[in-house]
């Protein structure tokens, strides 16, 4: 029991069958294409500039976090199906595009694009998880919710290196390498089944329009003061900022994997 008294919803129970686990398995197809997505511009990075390139995608993939908070304003304005479906159908369409580049310059862009996609994907999954899961099934949820975003790094890993060991028969057909260019083509295909899954959900789809009426249009001032209410959040708890300095320092050493790991 919870201690409202509700039933606690195990896990599994999540997963079998509903709403919420159309929308987990849309998460893992998607972060698993964001993954091999990231693994395979490292590589691209690599072949066309070199190791030093491999920060190129990393930045573009940085860059767009520090406005991130337009990303929640949309999903708190918008249809947040609506929104993830055409952010999966978008990425599918740009990482195949990455099949076509030849310089950094349109690495950069291509990424710094997905990216920008990906933080509109995932505050619209997050604002939406409370209306498709059971009460006392919000621990179960958001367990469930970081295992498909993380839990996919090896396996997307892996992935790339066995796509790029099959794609390697495919060097030389005048594009980029067939190391590549079969992953980016995998990752296309992850996505527009992210968005297939997405589109059959039923249910709410937006809850903040109607408790707010008067908020539909957008805001631009909105994300700079959720970011200073944020920033006075995180000083005023010990808890809190301890919590956020773990993570950079986590987040630092998976930058410097990820530079590296190209290099070995």
């Amino acid at each position: 029991m919870t201690a409202a008294g509700g039933p606690v919803t195990s896990s599994f129970a999540l997963l079998r069958r509903g709403p919420f686990a159309r929308l987990w398995y849309a998460g893992l197809l998607s972060s698993f294409g964001d993954w091999v997505a990231l693994f395979a511009t490292i590589a691209l990075a690599d072949s066309l500039g070199g190791v030093r390139a491999v920060l190129v995608p990393l930045l573009a993939r940085l860059i767009p976090g520090l406005f991130g908070g337009v990303a929640g304003v949309i999903a708190d304005r918008f249809d947040r199906r609506k929104v993830m479906i055409v952010s999966d159908i978008a990425r599918a369409v740009l990482v195949l595009s990455l099949i076509f580049v030849t310089n950094l310059w349109q690495l950069f862009a291509v990424s710094f694009v997905l990216e920008a996609l990906t933080l509109l994907w995932q505050p619209s999954r997050e604002a939406w998880v409370p209306n498709l899961v059971p009460e006392g099934g919000m621990v179960a949820a958001n367990s469930l919710t970081l295992v498909a975003a993380y839990g996919m790094l090896p396996v997307g890993a892996l992935a790339f290196a066995l796509l790029a060991k099959v794609g390697g028969i495919f060097t030389g057909s005048g594009m980029i390498d067939g190391e590549v260019a079969l992953a980016f083509g995998v990752d296309s295909l992850t996505f527009l089944a992210s968005a297939a899954l997405i589109a059959s959900i039923p249910g709410p789809r937006r809850v903040a329009g109607q408790q707010r009426p008067a908020a539909r249009r957008v805001d631009l001032r909105a994300p700079l003061s959720d970011f200073i209410e944020g920033v006075r959040f995180v000083l005023a708890h010990p808890t809190v900022r301890g919590i956020i300095l773990g993570m950079a320092a986590a987040l630092f050493g998976a930058g410097a994997f990820f530079v590296l790991g190209q290099r070995f």
